[in-house]
């Protein structure tokens, strides 16, 4: 099976510091994964190399089999890679519609007449499948923080993406948000989605990835199936400090 986003011995220095060190990692198509660690680990720089925020001091990215190491953000987002952050970045002078029609809007194909009717069509549907289509014409700032966060994930999902890569989509949430957030990212990845998940919360990945992956001081420490990676005595060191995995 081919991967949709590969990283090849990426590392990534500011000035004398290794942000990253020799990490090498693919997306499996159609799956969910998670990349957890400690704070300062690399996660966040691991992901804006990925989305070309970053570029690497050594090693390559590939999207779809593509070398794309020299490419910008938003020659890779025309090739179907699509990101949150970690703050919500919502336009609070548009509605709920209005934002979620902007991840659209930038694709080449909304430009002609038609593709405009097409944009408008792919926004109302990401909002269906986020469950806000109820409040396409109110202002986000008007919206729980909970809402907010799946206003930002339908912009994202509009522009009909081959990879999502959601950076901590539900740190600061309530139980019930995290509960709806995890029920949109499972129906996102029953459809066929790939996705990578930064993430704090060790239960929530290891009740929805498919695949996880940790990272410690910059480098990949260990990857695989979810519960039994989580489970192994290096992790439990270095991302838990604690001798088991949460019930």
């Amino acid at each position: 099976m081919t991967a949709v986003l590969e990283l090849r011995d990426i590392k990534v220095r500011f000035g004398g510091v290794k942000a990253v060190d020799g990490v090498s990692l693919a997306l499996e198509p159609g799956h969910l994964h998670a990349l957890v660690g400690p704070n300062g680990s690399g996660k966040t720089t691991v992901v804006n190399t990925m989305s070309r925020l970053v570029t690497p001091t050594d090693g390559q990215v590939f999207l779809g089999g593509q070398d794309v190491t020299a490419a910008g953000p938003h020659e890779v987002y025309r090739r179907g890679l699509a990101r949150t952050f970690q703050g919500i970045r919502l336009v609070e002078g548009l509605t709920v519609r209005e934002n979620v029609l902007l991840g659209v809007q930038e694709l080449p194909t909304a430009r002609s007449r038609a593709g405009r009717r097409r944009a408008a069509e792919a926004a109302d549907e990401a909002l269906e499948r986020m469950d806000v289509h109820h409040v396409a014409q109110v202002a986000p700032a008007a919206l729980p923080y909970g809402v907010q966060r799946r206003v930002e994930i339908a912009r994202a999902v509009a522009g009909a993406p081959k990879i999502l890569l959601l950076d901590e989509p539900v740190a600061g949430m309530s139980a019930g948000e995290r509960q709806e957030i995890s029920a949109v990212l499972g129906r996102l990845r029953d459809d066929g989605m790939t996705m990578l998940l930064i993430e704090h919360d060790l239960r929530f990945v290891l009740g929805l990835s498919d695949h996880l992956f940790v990272l410690n001081f910059g480098q990949l420490l260990a990857a695989g199936d979810p519960a039994a990676t989580a489970a192994l005595p290096a992790v439990q060191e270095a991302f838990l400090g604690r001798k088991h995995v949460p019930a």
